[in-house]
């Protein structure tokens, strides 16, 4: 049953485990939500994946990992350059109100939001539970910066848990960012703290709109974010990003990057044509 859940939930691959256990959850396949059941989930999930009997595209990967970036000689290196070119990119935050920061308690949401945060140059910071002091500080230290400098405050969109965890994480942040910030500079701009924290999910709201509870469950129950369906948890990514920018000033980034690659490209393709690696 656990595989059929998967197989029902195509359109959202790669799934988290967690999305899968409340699916579970909901139908009585579990009797709760528990590490145990969550490792069950998990354990279900991969014997599929190795028998062939479920892609291995179908389960998000947590996991990071670096590999060094090599060439297959100078003209290979040439053609990565003009592949280059094409994934030229402005700052498409720049000139907004704001600067936006998405922030998720969990790493395995890096995955699943990435490429939402990335369509719209938005940072995204994937915690692992209770951000440390340092890396509240840098952020902190980052953001009292661009503040100062180019008188631009930041704003925190935060994914978290719905639970007595969950809400601790992000009131330290609430807390914490902007009393570092304002700490290390006197810059208002526009008035606001040099950053702010919004809480975008998880909410009672959406628990309830999204069916994240069985009817015999206690109201206080913990919710997990990443029990959201993929697309629902890009959707509320995306409405927070939109709501606070400005699509004339995003438009002309584009446009501007647009032109950007056109010129390198064809920059490049005259000097490699020139011998320029020869």
């Amino acid at each position: 049953m656990v595989v059929a859940i998967a197989h029902e939930l195509e359109g959202e691959w790669p799934l988290l485990v967690r999305r899968v256990l409340y699916v579970a959850y909901e139908q009585g396949l579990y009797t709760d939500k528990r590490q145990g059941s969550y490792d069950s989930v998990g354990n279900f999930l991969g014997r599929a994946r190795r028998a062939g009997l479920l892609s291995w595209d179908a389960v998000a990967d947590t996991v990071e990992s670096v590999n060094p970036i090599v060439y297959d000689g100078p003209e290979d290196f040439g053609k990565s350059l003009v592949r280059l070119a094409q994934r030229y990119r402005e700052d498409r935050q720049a000139g907004q109100p704001v600067r936006l920061v998405a922030w998720s308690e969990h790493r395995g949401l890096l995955q699943t939001l990435g490429v939402t945060a990335n369509e719209s140059g938005v940072p995204i910071i994937a915690g692992g539970g209770c951000d440390s002091h340092t890396t509240r500080y840098n952020f902190a230290r980052e953001a009292a910066l661009y503040a100062e400098e180019r008188d631009w405050p930041t704003v925190v969109l935060h994914l978290g848990d719905y639970d007595w965890y969950g809400h601790n994480i992000v009131n330290v942040l609430y807390e914490d960012l902007p009393l570092l910030a304002e700490g290390l500079t006197d810059a208002r701009p526009g008035g606001m703290p040099p950053v702010t924290v919004e809480r975008i999910a998880l909410t009672r709201e959406q628990i309830i709109e999204h069916h994240l509870r069985r009817e015999d469950e206690e109201d206080d129950g913990g919710v997990q974010v990443d029990a959201l369906p993929t697309p629902v948890l890009r959707a509320i990514l995306t409405d927070a990003i939109e709501s606070r920018s400005d699509p004339t000033i995003r438009a002309a980034a584009l446009e501007r990057e647009d032109t950007a690659r056109e010129h390198i490209a064809v920059r490049l393709d005259a000097w490699i044509a020139d011998g320029g690696l020869s």
